[in-house]
């Protein structure tokens, strides 16, 4: 069995539904985790009962369980939003994906994490999470990359990805001063987007993120080759990133690719169950997390 260990979460998302998809997605995952290791101790104290008088094998089920319980202990999940967003800090710079993952362990060992942990980043979040694979690897027992621009295909043109949306940000930005969005909202009583145009407002106009955004580059092909955990990659059929899919399915070595019909980008916000339901699919499968031992010499890893 593999050990869940601590589960983090790179988020950078809409701010409609954000917070309630990521917090959705995080106790779900905790839950069903927890639920499956417990599950696994009764199992295995039940495994003892009929093996009774076998010392060899009920010396290694102690030892299963006790891991076992280590690991339900310890399982913790850390959601927190990258700097300008959501809750966290809005400094005027500091935007580039290298600056993201020093923010990134610095969370860690703000919090005492030393142990290889469980990254899942969506959109500008997996970029971040999949650089932190390659830069810090010890830290990093395994991604989830949920539409992602982590890379070209040879096939299409996607290498203007992050010029396009640097320029889409800046045409809001203009768009949010030139027609006081923010005081339009306040004037039909809108108090909530109000301040949700005015928080956009001063992150686009007064920090170097679009800047920063726009010198952001894809990942090599011998980067993506050299990414040595297990990830696995979600995208919509019909996402604009999908250069990106097909080329983690093709240069990374442990990559499981995975296409969800009908949608684009916006997979996590509206196919929030589907995405839960392939990370633990992929947590119990691939990793091994969760899953009952199947013969008594399996011990825990």
């Amino acid at each position: 069995m593999g050990s869940p260990g601590t589960f983090v979460t790179v988020y950078d998302a809409e701010p409609t539904r954000g917070d309630d998809i990521r917090r959705e997605l995080a106790r779900e995952l905790h839950d069903r985790v927890a639920q499956t290791l417990t599950t696994m101790l009764i199992e295995l104290e039940n495994y003892k009962t009929e093996h009774d008088g076998n010392h060899a094998v009920l010396r290694q089920l102690d030892g299963l369980q006790e891991s076992t319980r280590d690991v339900l202990n310890n399982l913790r999940h850390i959601l927190y939003d990258l700097r300008g967003h959501g809750l966290s800090e809005r400094p005027p710079a500091g935007y580039t994906v290298g600056e993201a993952v020093t923010d990134l362990v610095g969370v860690l060992d703000a919090l005492g994490v030393d142990r290889p942990v469980h990254l899942v980043g969506n959109s500008y979040g997996g970029v971040v999470a999949l650089r932190a694979a390659l830069e810090v690897p010890e830290r990093v027992r395994s991604l989830v990359l949920i539409e992602a621009h982590c890379a070209d295909d040879d096939e299409a043109q996607g290498s203007d990805w992050a010029e396009l949306m640097a320029d889409t940000l800046t045409a809001t930005a203009l768009s949010l001063e030139h027609d006081r969005l923010p005081d339009q909202l306040l004037a039909v009583g809108d108090r909530k987007l109000a301040r949700m145009a005015r928080t956009a407002e001063a992150l686009l106009s007064s920090t170097t993120l679009v800047e920063d955004l726009a010198a952001t580059e894809t990942f090599s092909e011998l980067e993506l080759a050299g990414v040595h955990c297990p990830v696995l990659a979600v995208y919509g059929e019909h996402s604009d990133l999908a250069p990106s899919a097909r080329a983690l399915g093709r240069h990374v070595p442990a990559c499981r690719l995975e296409i969800i019909p009908g949608l684009a980008h916006t997979v996590l916000r509206e196919a929030t169950g589907t995405v839960l339901a392939l990370v633990l699919g992929w947590l119990a499968g691939d990793l091994g997390v969760g899953t009952a031992p199947s013969a008594p010499d399996g011990a825990a890893g």
